[in-house]
């Protein structure tokens, strides 16, 4: 037992003389955080439509009224001409004008409304367009003075409130325990190989086990101060909020971890040179950053990726953080995520176990 601690504490400060590990574990997590986190950090913002009331009809400033009642709308009023060049420009998302004698062909006639929107902003025209179908709908009927049919029982259930990237932390965190397994742990394995230290090793009384085992160790130990620093970082410069408990977080962050610890092995079991193995992590870690939810939603990508999407573990480890730290979910919760990473974690490390070589072929 001595001697593994021995080889946990050696390995320890290999890795903390690894600039290249030491840049995956940290610097690279920090600069994507900072910067999505400074330009998105505080949300979207609400959608905005702009009101061109030509009628000045008691009626349309019904309308008017009614619309600066809906929180989720940012409510502007001009002429018909500067705000379709300000919807143009893209500064706002709709124009809705209320015609000239608007409310004359009342009842005679129905009465139109001119909506302009850019199709391009499909979310948010969507958005804007069932409010004010709601909306003229509502007025409608009250006017008509149909009785009612339905009535609906309101029972009101406060979602907990997050910022973007109280969003974007747990995929951060789940990139980032990826970049340091697959490009870290890797290169490191590599590396060893093509200098000869683990055909010495090979041959040293220690069992092999040791080592391998020690290294593992070592990569969970990382995970979690990994994780603690960021966690620090969003808290302390964007006000960041976690909500689930640590423990079941720490517990998620292990099994992420041991997955793409095999993700490494495994590449560094094919690759011969170091160069090789950043060539293979770049192929496998670049679509699971981007795919798997890291940055944004990836429920509405297109039908024909989402098979693709379905097979990375990235994305899983990532909805199973984000849960956890933002949902407040436990441990049972996120299990159907828990069991994708575990199986994976087996099948590598079958592969690893085949494929894995303690002395280089290259010459």
């Amino acid at each position: 037992m001595k001697r593994f601690i021995s080889m946990v504490i050696a390995n320890f400060k290999m890795m903390i003389r690894n600039w290249q590990s030491l840049f995956w574990m940290f610097l690279f997590p920090l600069i994507i955080m900072g910067l999505l986190g400074i330009v998105f950090g505080k949300g979207q913002g609400s959608a905005s439509i702009s009101l061109v009331d030509l009628d000045k009809s008691v009626l349309s400033k019904s309308i008017v009224k009614n619309f600066r009642k809906i929180d989720a709308l940012k409510v502007t009023e001009g002429s018909e001409k500067e705000e379709l060049a300000k919807l143009r420009d893209g500064k706002i998302n709709a124009v809705l004008v209320i015609e000239k004698g608007f409310s004359g062909k009342l009842p005679i006639e129905p009465a139109n409304l001119k909506l302009y929107y850019d199709p391009a902003q499909t979310f948010v025209s969507q958005m804007i367009r069932g409010t004010i179908s709601s909306i003229i709908s509502g007025m409608d009927k009250a006017m008509s003075r149909a009785p009612t049919m339905f009535k609906v029982q309101e029972k009101k259930v406060q979602a907990e409130k997050f910022d973007y990237i109280d969003f974007l932390l747990p995929g951060i965190i789940g990139m980032a325990i990826m970049n340091t397994a697959v490009f870290g742990l890797s290169t490191t394995m590599v590396s060893y190989r093509e200098k000869g230290i683990l055909r010495r090793l090979k041959i040293t009384p220690m069992p092999l086990s040791y080592f391998l085992g020690a290294r593992i160790v070592t990569q969970l130990i990382f995970s979690l101060v990994q994780t603690s620093f960021l966690i620090a970082f969003a808290k302390f410069v964007f006000g960041a909020h976690t909500a689930g408990s640590y423990f079941v977080l720490a517990f998620v962050i292990i099994v992420g971890s041991l997955c793409f610890i095999n993700v490494g092995f495994l590449v560094s079991s094919i690759a011969k040179t170091n160069d090789t193995a950043d060539t293979i992590g770049n192929i496998i870690a670049m679509p699971m950053m981007f795919l798997s939810g890291v940055f944004f939603p990836v429920d509405n990508a297109p039908k024909w990726i989402q098979p693709l999407i379905k097979i990375l573990p990235l994305k899983y480890l990532a909805d199973a953080l984000r849960d956890v730290a933002i949902r407040g979910k436990s441990l049972t919760y996120v299990q159907g995520n828990m069991y994708v990473l575990l199986g994976v974690t087996m099948v590598l490390f079958a592969l690893s176990l085949k494929l894995f070589k303690w002395e280089s072929t290259s010459g």
